[in-house]
């Protein structure tokens, strides 16, 4: 829609320079104001911004809901997107802690460890085998 491909998108965000705000929380309605800013002859680059901004604020209502820990690790396949980290970072007003490992694989590790606890007959899945304990 914006003529990036999805690897473009969080570097182009970081391109822009005006703010624009969508507040659609709706993938319809926020297509409908992409295309109304396109028209209007937003840039590409500004309006990526804003869509990273408008998720970013809609995971910021949620988590002021349930509060936040001390240190932050961002994890998904989003994680990798630069605009929406940044995003994040600036509305939540704290960094993410960087692992050693590449956070996209979180949500794996955790099924496979899940898995791992159940064959082996364990029934605490808080703790995990100090084997497969990764450091921050």
């Amino acid at each position: 829609m914006l003529g990036y491909q999805l690897s473009e998108l969080g570097d182009m965000a970081m391109r822009s320079t005006k703010k624009l705000d969508m507040s659609s929380q709706c993938v319809v309605f926020a297509e409908s104001e992409i295309v109304s800013l396109k028209a209007k002859g937003e840039a590409g680059e500004d309006i990526a911004a804003g869509v990273h901004f408008a998720i970013a604020r809609r995971v910021c209502n949620l988590v002021n809901r349930i509060g936040l820990d001390p240190e932050l690790i961002f994890s998904g396949g989003v994680s990798n997107n630069i605009g929406v980290k940044h995003a994040l970072e600036s509305l939540l007003r704290r960094p993410f802690v960087t692992p050693r490992l590449n956070t996209v694989f979180c949500g794996a590790l955790g099924a496979a460890m899940i898995g791992q606890q159940k064959v082996c007959g364990q029934s605490d899945f808080d703790a995990a085998p100090a084997q497969m304990e990764v450091e921050a």
